[in-house]
């Protein structure tokens, strides 16, 4: 199950990762390679002929919160984007991203 990121993901990646060009770069060359469970909006991501933003691996660290709702984690492998994960506090599974603009970044 190949696929190119949709626009919620990608719009969520690009808030996330804006001021980091070298991986805001690979977002639209990036693909899902599979979905963390059934029906997850958490997935793992490969970015085909990518060129690393340093070497960088695990959690990118900027903490970006949906009010209420939960986080997002972008994942990093060797400075290539490899997954997208939204963690809700809903108690509920999601079954879309929340819009981008919800995300806020506290200090």
């Amino acid at each position: 199950m190949t696929r190119l990121l949709n626009e919620d993901e990608r719009a969520v990646l690009r808030r996330i990762l804006a001021g980091r060009p070298g991986l805001l770069a690979q977002v639209d060359r990036a693909e899902v390679v599979a979905t963390w469970a059934p029906g997850s909006v958490s997935v793992d991501i490969e970015v085909p002929g990518a060129i690393p933003d340093g070497d960088l691996n695990g959690v990118f660290p900027r903490l970006a919160l949906v009010e209420d709702a939960g986080e997002f984690l972008v994942w990093v492998a060797q400075g290539v984007l490899s997954g997208l994960e939204y963690a809700t506090y809903l108690g509920e599974y999601p079954t879309s991203l929340p819009d981008a603009e919800t995300i806020s970044f506290p200090e």
